[in-house]
């Protein structure tokens, strides 16, 4: 990423961040993006990077599956009013260990958003009171590294400390466990995803989208939320596979020549399905019937692209929960510590007798 933004906008990371969250709140216009290239990760590659990390968090096959879809939402987001209504909400369902009625309204939150992704939009406005707390927090205090520098990490942390405030603050009798416990969730998103957020939500697609349109017509189609390298990962399927036939350790000569040979090809079918000027080749060639060009057996058919969305960025028709009780879901680095204890007391405290007889 920083080769990147010092390539094409000569430019740090930091400093890309300062200016995606001084646009986010206000400070600066639209046009001060228009100078430079917005980065943005896939957004595929980056959901199957957080699930594989939430794994390492729980063993509950529901409760990840719950999480990634509310990440997943968290990846559409187009503002930070709409960041802060499913960050607190999840920040509440996964930090309180006990079921109160904060739980089970910020859990209702997220299962609205869930089952209905492009409905109940927020506004977007900002409260200034908001605004000059983030000011005066000091996010360059010997920061080093691209989280201690990031100005979001200052606003999620905000969320999470208003969210565990409320928490605390409720009076509630209940004493029943609440199952989506898992505050090591939270502590991951902080440590790895939350400081670059724009490049991953759509926090700056919907800045870049409209400073490349009119804005009145921007405001009657919904915006674009995501971005993916699919067609890239495609492509490289296609040279993979289809035209390298799945060998590996080519000499440079020999990738060449069957590339030149496949991008040769194309471009050939390319000419003579659209009728276009044979001049365009780069060799003079015989006319050609266009009716000998096209194959007679297992005729090519156009792909039908599938208009479903993947899994997790769409509407599920059931939302997922864990699957397992309070009392048998263990976060994995309780299990182990819970383990290694018993060992030791297992060692320690059995009498001597005990362990001096052999087993029969």
């Amino acid at each position: 990423m920083q080769s990147v933004l010092l390539g094409f906008n000569r430019e740090d990371i930091t400093a890309y961040l300062e200016r995606a969250f001084d646009i986010s709140t206000g400070k600066k216009t639209q046009d001060d993006m228009k100078p430079y290239t917005v980065l943005h990760i896939c957004s595929a590659h980056i959901l199957k990077a957080v699930r594989q990390a939430i794994s390492k968090q729980t063993d509950d096959q529901g409760l990840r599956d719950f999480v990634t879809f509310a990440f997943a939402r968290l990846q559409n987001a187009c503002s930070l009013a709409e960041t802060r209504h499913i960050f607190s909400a999840l920040c509440s369902v996964l930090t309180t260990p006990k079921s109160s009625e904060n739980v089970k309204a910020s859990l209702q939150i997220l299962e609205s958003v869930i089952a209905k992704p492009q409905e109940g939009k927020l506004d977007e406005t900002m409260e200034t009171g908001d605004m000059e707390k983030w000011d005066c927090e000091d996010i360059n205090n010997a920061a080093t590294t691209i989280v201690g520098s990031s100005p979001f990490i200052p606003y999620f942390r905000q969320i999470f400390e208003e969210a565990k405030e409320h928490s605390a603050s409720e009076t509630s009798f209940s004493m029943d466990n609440n199952p989506y416990f898992c505050p090591g969730i939270i502590d991951m998103l902080f440590d790895h995803y939350l400081a670059i957020f724009p490049m991953w939500s759509g926090l700056l697609l919907r800045h870049l989208e409209c400073a490349s349109h009119d804005q009145k017509d921007i405001k009657t189609k919904s915006h674009k939320t995501r971005d993916t390298n699919c067609h890239v990962e495609n492509w490289f399927g296609i040279v993979k596979h289809t035209i390298m036939k799945s060998k590996k350790k080519l000499r440079p000569g020999t990738f060449i020549r069957k590339m030149h040979c496949s991008l040769q090809t194309r471009y050939t079918e390319h000419i003579v399905q659209h009728n276009l000027s044979e001049d365009l080749l780069l060799k003079p060639r015989p006319p050609m019937d266009i009716s000998h060009s096209q194959e007679t057996w297992m005729k090519r058919r156009k792909t039908q692209v599938s208009g479903k969305k993947s899994r997790y960025f769409s509407a599920p028709n059931n939302i997922p929960g864990p699957q397992k009780t309070q009392r048998t879901q263990k976060c994995r680095k309780d299990l182990r510590k819970s383990q290694a204890t018993d060992s030791n007391l297992d060692h320690h405290f059995l009498p001597a007798e005990i362990l001096s007889v052999e087993d029969e």
